[in-house]
């Protein structure tokens, strides 16, 4: 409960398990406290190559980074999360040093993270239940991010063409106090969800 800091259930919630994409939540806050959301990001052949899941980006594109953002959460795309990555530094690993310095501000214990998309093939982020849900705490305190983590579509207008995205957690539109959330899923973690309810103002 966001309002009295009470644990309302609690099963295995400090156990070090694989997030998935829901470290895309992180992130989005790492973007927000970092990058200026009004500035845009021409697309290069590594971004197109992300693997997973994408918003389908393609070579010379040039994106806001807001529109990134809602790419990142509601289709969940690999390819937006390396474009965040990158417009704050052509090297993803600058941008993987201040998600874990959020993590460290938040003084969370048991998670580390080192990509932006949650991919756990080579990479390896971990976190818990109780950390995260510290983490999407602190995304939803800040409007336009909660905004982001609940709007069930959304239309990226690029130079030449429209790309049409869609919210993947489905209770999103289908549950009125299910506000937000994400959703993620890679062979090694499973299916990974965190969801934001809002119930009589309180989350």
């Amino acid at each position: 409960d966001v309002h009295s800091q009470n644990v309302l259930y609690a099963e295995n919630i400090h156990k070090r398990m694989l997030p998935a994409s829901l470290t895309k939540v992180l992130t989005l806050l790492t973007a927000y406290n970092n990058l200026n959301l009004e500035d845009y990001v021409l697309i290069d052949q590594e971004i197109v190559n992300a693997v997973g899941s994408r918003i389908y980006l393609e070579v010379n594109d040039y994106i806001q980074i807001k529109d990134l953002l809602y790419g990142l959460i509601l289709q969940s795309g690999n390819d937006a999360a390396l474009a965040i990555a990158k417009a704050y530094s052509n090297d993803p690993k600058d941008f993987i040093i201040k998600m874990n310095e959020e993590v460290y501000r938040l003084n969370l214990k048991n998670s580390y993270f080192n990509n932006p998309s949650g991919l756990d093939e080579e990479n390896y982020n971990y976190t818990t239940t109780y950390d995260f849900a510290k983490i999407t705490e602190a995304a939803i305190k800040i409007p336009l991010l909660k905004k982001i983590l609940g709007t069930s579509k959304y239309t990226i207008e690029l130079d030449n063409k429209k790309l049409y995205i869609h919210h993947k957690h489905k209770l999103v539109n289908r549950v009125n106090s299910i506000i937000g959330g994400k959703t993620g899923y890679t062979k090694k973690a499973g299916r990974t969800l965190v969801s934001i309810v809002e119930d009589e103002n309180r989350l």
